[in-house]
């Protein structure tokens, strides 16, 4: 009996550890699943949003777990979600949605997708008791990208005047085009580098040496993976500009004639008059409206913009004005910009008059001396018999407080009579000047 008991005792001890096996089975089955992710890399833009997916199978209420979203390292976690919440982000656009856990779901989301954002992303989810990992690859592509670009010149002393296209948020990188004012591609004459911003963007900029003489450039940059036709044709424009300097005088107005072709409407556009430096423009039109102004004699007709007429004017003209002007036109979206120039020259003067003057011990002495000129006029001497006595004289001149010229010429002549003539001549005179003086003076000195 005490046998039979005891093997029942042991029988039922049996039993007893047999249910509680299979209870233990039962309840670990019900804390077992695995991480499931996509079969194929995840691929997205740049500026998008995007889902990384990763669920359990079966979908179990992941609300009490611990989910980990790491790339290289598990200690530096893209995102870490433990008691209840995220408790770490690498970043705020990084995040996964906390009422999704209950049922399973415990995919990442990035928002605003940069191009460093391209990466193997793994997911470490642990129960407690167990954990379980997928991964995902990312893939980023960025071929929308581009921002507008823009040419700057430079030149500093012993070197060659350069230009400078540059361009920012571009990925991958943009094919370059220089051309010149007759359409002719000079690319090959310039160099191109880029390098990444925190964005994992790239910025591009390339240099074209040019020589010192009048040409337009354009400057064109175009996406090697998708760029739609109307971005390359519907919006291209050059700036054109006169073939020759603009020629006026001091106290007129003047028009630095510039205009687009084909003739857009640039009422939307951006154009900027500058001389050397693009930080201090002459004139700044944009968003509608003239923003920067260095004076109010410099200004444009904006009713004249919606015909493509970009001219600056320039009112009651001064010497200081006399300068290379350079017109900048842009345009949102607009891959090339250019760079017609522009010269002032000063043609002026005053009639000329001769005072004799003569101190005791001293020779006699004529002066012929005038005022508002630029640039400095030709001076000739002759005597009554039309001999050329200039190389006898001697001549000096010095600015007034407009930087315009007061010149003086110094003849130094005997006790004799005779008659002397001063003759001053612009290098570039006006059309309505006599076409063999420009202007004439005489003194008529007698022996005694």
């Amino acid at each position: 009996m005490a046998g039979y008991i005891l093997l029942i005792f042991r029988c039922a001890k049996c039993f007893v550890l047999f249910v509680y096996t299979f209870l233990f089975i039962v309840k670990f089955s019900r804390n077992s699943f695995i991480v499931v992710g996509p079969s194929k890399p995840v691929v997205t833009y740049v500026c998008e949003d995007v889902v990384l997916p990763a669920s359990l199978s079966p979908a179990l209420n992941a609300e009490a777990f611990e989910v980990n979203w790491f790339t290289t390292d598990i200690r530096s976690p893209e995102l870490l979600y433990t008691n209840y919440r995220i408790s770490r982000q690498s970043d705020t656009r990084r995040t996964l949605s906390i009422d999704n856990l209950k049922n399973g779901n415990v995919s990442l989301i990035i928002r605003n997708v940069h191009v460093s954002d391209e990466e193997l992303y793994k997911c470490l989810v642990y129960s407690g008791q167990r954990d379980e990992e997928t991964q995902v690859s990312l893939t980023v592509e960025g071929q929308f990208l581009g921002a507008q670009p823009s040419i700057t010149m430079s030149s500093t002393e012993g070197q060659k005047t350069r230009l400078e296209c540059s361009a920012e948020k571009w990925n991958p990188q943009p094919e370059v085009t220089w051309r010149d004012m007759n359409g002719a591609d000079v690319t090959s004459q310039s160099t191109i580098k880029s390098e990444q911003d925190s964005e994992g963007l790239l910025r591009v900029s390339s240099v074209l040496p040019v020589k010192e003489e009048y040409n337009v450039f354009s400057c064109l940059m175009r996406s090697k993976s998708y760029l739609p036709e109307k971005s390359q044709t519907d919006v291209f424009f050059i700036v054109v500009g006169p073939s020759k300097p603009v020629v006026t005088y001091v106290g007129e107005d003047v028009v630095l004639s510039a205009s687009l072709s084909p003739a857009l409407n640039a009422e939307v556009f951006e154009v900027m008059w500058v001389t050397t430096d693009f930080s201090s423009p002459v004139l700044l039109y944009q968003d509608k409206r003239i923003k920067k102004q260095i004076e109010r004699r410099k200004a444009m007709v904006l009713d004249n913009l919606k015909f493509g007429n970009v001219s600056l004017i320039i009112t009651n003209v001064r010497v200081s004005d006399d300068d290379l002007y350079k017109s900048d036109v842009k345009v949102f979206l607009l891959l090339f910009t250019d760079l017609p120039l522009f010269c002032v020259s000063l043609v002026l003067g005053a009639q000329p008059s001769i005072s004799m003057s003569s101190t005791e011990g001293q020779k006699t002495r004529l002066e012929c001396s005038t005022e508002k000129w630029n640039p400095q006029p030709e001076v000739t001497w002759r005597d009554m018999n039309g001999a050329d006595v200039t190389s006898q004289s001697t001549i000096k001149s010095e600015r007034d407080s407009e930087g315009l010229l007061r010149v003086s010429s110094v003849l130094p002549v005997k006790e004799e009579y005779n008659v002397f003539s001063c003759l001053m001549r612009s290098k570039a005179p006006k059309p309505d000047w006599p076409s063999e003086l420009n202007i004439y003076s005489t003194s008529l000195i007698v022996w005694y």
